[in-house]
């Protein structure tokens, strides 16, 4: 209990910097150098997935539910309380090794993309490195699985509920504007 309370303080902390600075944070763009150029390139050469392909991102999202529900006891969808649900979960069953989050990286971050596209209709593309990503009508790309991996290796610092909810956030300062 004293870790969700912590996590909603830095989550509540971070709202609280971000919306309190987004009018007064200006970047200056830049050209990436040859090095980041040749990164991005080959990054944002996306192609449509194969149904196949989203059959297989659908069936571990699947999976992730029917986990979820037989753990948390309750219903278990794509909406935020239960992205939520899951984040506290990934948190609980820590430490992981490296391969063990590697290989439930993707089940994870098939749900967490497909809860991502349903809320932002969003959709899913095979991005250059052969990754999968969820690209929103607003024109960020996002990184389900990789995110998901992360929260597994680093915790907290890189939930996936911090990523669902800084969408929202993101997409209320473009409307802004």
């Amino acid at each position: 209990m004293k870790k969700v309370i912590l996590f909603f303080w830095f989550l509540l902390q971070f709202v609280l910097i971000t919306t309190s600075f987004a009018g007064e944070i200006e970047t200056t763009p830049r050209a990436p150098n040859q090095s980041e150029k040749k990164e991005l390139d080959v990054l944002l050469k996306t192609t449509e997935i194969s149904s196949a392909e989203e059959n297989e991102i659908n069936r571990f999202a699947l999976q992730t539910i029917e986990l979820m529900k037989k753990v948390s006891n309750s219903d278990f969808d794509y909406s935020e309380s239960s992205v939520q649900k899951l984040a506290e979960f990934i948190d609980k069953a820590s430490p992981y090794n490296e391969q063990d989050a590697a290989d439930i990286s993707f089940m994870w971050g098939s749900y967490l993309g497909n809860a991502l596209i349903k809320k932002y209709n969003g959709k899913w593309l095979v991005m250059g490195d052969g990754s999968y990503g969820v690209n929103l009508p607003s024109g960020h790309y996002l990184f389900p699985m990789k995110r998901a991996f992360k929260h597994m290796m680093n915790g907290q610092e890189d939930s996936i509920f911090a990523m669902y909810k800084s969408i929202e956030i993101i997409s209320e300062q473009q409307k802004n504007r």
